[in-house]
């Protein structure tokens, strides 16, 4: 059976598929990916198992991420572990590199009115958490930044900014994903 098998791209000439975005499927029916086929079954044995595991590492170079695919090809005519466990059974890696270029979608109002809080003509406020997605990070870390009053807390306990003269004042709300890539709002 093991001149019977087709494996998908990237396996036999030990190339990465590269995928340039997050929105592809990592699923086998991409075409893209494909996965394992058997073209001539020439043992007359339709006993045949094909499945895959996946590893994923998360990594900052050219790319964002990448998925060590392992292909597990059984024909269960030939194959029993107990009498030689390498006749019937063949492993193959396939690697696939994923990039990402774009950041974070923020959603957070444009603007926020904050009143003055005591006889020192300073306001505070409490930021909001934001909303934020992205097409390949499900962790998606955030700040604010001021030029003018303290910035305080963090994404855990929330942020706070103190000190605010009257009058109008930019914030910036920066939100990174797991690939470093970066998007920053301006709130007024």
């Amino acid at each position: 059976l093991k001149s019977d098998i087709v494996w998908p791209p990237g396996v036999c000439d030990q190339k990465p598929i590269r995928l340039h975005s997050c929105i592809s499927s990592f699923e086998p029916s991409n075409p893209e990916l494909g996965e394992p086929k058997i073209v001539e079954n020439t043992s007359n044995c339709s006993m045949i198992s094909i499945t895959f595991s996946d590893e994923l590492y998360n990594i900052q170079s050219d790319y964002c991420f990448k998925i060590d695919r392992k292909w597990l090809v059984i024909d269960w005519c030939q194959y029993d572990p107990l009498i030689n466990p390498s006749i019937g059974r063949w492993e193959k890696i396939q690697t696939i590199e994923v990039e990402d270029n774009h950041g974070p979608s923020i959603n957070y109002p444009d603007s926020i009115h904050v009143e003055e809080s005591n006889s020192n003509c300073l306001g505070y406020i409490k930021m909001t958490v934001p909303g934020l997605s992205d097409d390949c990070s499900k962790v998606i870390t955030y700040t604010f930044e001021s030029f003018t009053g303290n910035v305080t807390g963090d994404q855990n306990t929330g942020y706070t900014i103190t000190n605010l003269p009257k009058g109008y004042h930019t914030v910036s709300l920066i939100a990174q994903d797991v690939c470093g890539n970066k998007t920053t709002k301006k709130v007024v």
